[in-house]
């Protein structure tokens, strides 16, 4: 061996025994991390999208393990998500909310990686997730992983795995990756759940950008620009408003509509509305609720008493509510119209006596009297006396011989009269 070769040897043994004592000297961190899943998932991301948890981006490192260092040291962090090199650790709100779904796309595959640290339930497992394979190998990762863990591997590409128990509604086994995905003109929600795109009310450029579960694909460089660096990602608050109604029997129907501001989504897009019954009179239940996924909610066959709606109003990005009552009156009463009584219905007064005293209290109506009113048809000549509008009239100034007459007005509360 000549001795630039035997130089060139040293130097290289050197070397590598310079990187196993570094990695010897760290491995210690992964103590606080025995629930890691030993895997990178690349082209995954966390199965609620951008409300899986609350994403913390962190800039003190551009790669998947010290990114995985990173969250290993903070008790809250559950899962590492990597954006190209953009380190995020995310605060899971459940382990099923920040399970790995695959992505497809030019913008996912190599851009995107996951690593599963520690479930967010104390002592729980991560479960069948570890059968999931990444679709590329990270060489890099996976040659950092296992000088780090021994018993560490990187999934390998599979095919027509098999979903371990049924899938939900609105959702079918996925043969790529053994899990359940959402159907066709389906997204996950926040709870976790497929339901219509039409009515999810919150966008992030990344992680409601559709995979399996949609159709169209927003640009890479939206996001990393879309993701908060310390909460969830907020959704723009649309404002909606209904007018309540009043309708009295034998009408028994009413229709509500939601006003937006704005009235329309840019482009002339429609929202999408959602009506729902917040509570009705007790007992009712013959309502009938039309066009519930409509602007103006039609009702018929209603009830007395009132009845609470809420409409739901969403649009990408965007989203509001509000609330709004319909009262059925009784029917209106049939009126009776009053009846004037007065007593004495007639009396003698003899002078030098100059009073007297007429009671119209008696008087009745089916509902209520508002007002009494008295007036002199016929008496003396010269005599003009002050009339006070009450149920009882008190004369005092009866001085004058001769005959006095009055009359006594009621009327009732749907001002019909009688006298």
């Amino acid at each position: 061996m000549r001795a630039g070769e035997q130089l060139q040897v040293v130097l290289g043994w050197n070397l590598l025994l310079l990187v196993v004592c570094q990695l010897d000297l760290d491995s210690t961190q992964w103590r606080d991390c025995p629930q890691l899943l030993p895997k990178v998932l690349v082209g995954y991301v966390p199965r609620g999208n951008e409300s899986a948890g609350v994403y913390k981006k962190n800039s003190d490192t551009v790669t998947t393990p010290g990114c995985v260092a990173l969250c290993c040291e903070q008790s809250s962090c559950n899962v590492v998500f990597m954006f190209k090199e953009t380190c995020f650790l995310i605060e899971c709100d459940s382990d099923s909310l920040c399970e790995p779904v695959l992505r497809e796309g030019p913008q996912f595959g190599n851009n995107v990686r996951m690593v599963l640290v520690r479930p967010v339930n104390a002592g729980g497992r991560w479960g069948d997730i570890s059968d999931i394979p990444p679709p590329v190998d990270y060489s890099r990762d996976k040659l950092w992983f296992s000088n780090n863990l021994q018993d560490l591997d990187m999934a390998e590409s599979s095919l027509d795995k098999v979903c371990l128990m049924d899938c939900p509604d609105h959702e079918h086994c996925s043969v790529a990756t053994g899990t359940c995905v959402c159907d066709e003109g389906y997204l996950r929600n926040r709870q976790g759940d497929c339901i219509s795109a039409g009515n999810m009310t919150a966008v992030s450029a990344l992680l409601l950008s559709p995979s399996r579960e949609s159709t169209e694909s927003p640009s890479s460089t939206k996001v990393s620009e879309g993701l908060d660096s310390t909460s969830k990602l907020p959704v723009q608050t649309l404002h909606v408003s209904v007018v309540s109604k009043i309708v009295r029997l034998p009408e028994n129907g009413a229709a509500l509509s939601a006003y937006t501001i704005p009235a329309e989504l840019p482009g002339g897009e429609k929202y999408n509305y959602e009506w729902t019954l917040i509570s009705q009179p007790e007992g009712s239940s013959k309502g009938t609720m039309t066009d519930k996924n409509g602007e103006t909610l039609k009702l018929s066959n209603l009830s007395e008493g009132v009845y609470q709606f809420k409409v739901a109003v969403s649009g990408p990005g965007v989203y509001g509510e509000a609330l709004a009552n319909v009262t059925v009156m009784p029917p209106k009463r049939i009126n009776r119209p009053p009846v004037a009584i007065v007593k004495p219905a007639s009396k003698t007064v003899k002078l030098p006596n100059t009073g007297a005293v007429l009671d119209g209290s008696s008087s009745y109506d089916d509902d209520d009297i508002i007002s009494w009113h008295w007036e002199l048809q016929k008496g003396p000549l010269g005599y003009q006396p002050y009339l006070q509008d009450s149920p009882t009239l008190v004369l005092n100034n009866l001085n004058i011989t001769g005959n006095y007459t009055f009359t006594l007005t009621v009327e009732d509360s749907d001002h019909e009269k009688n006298s």
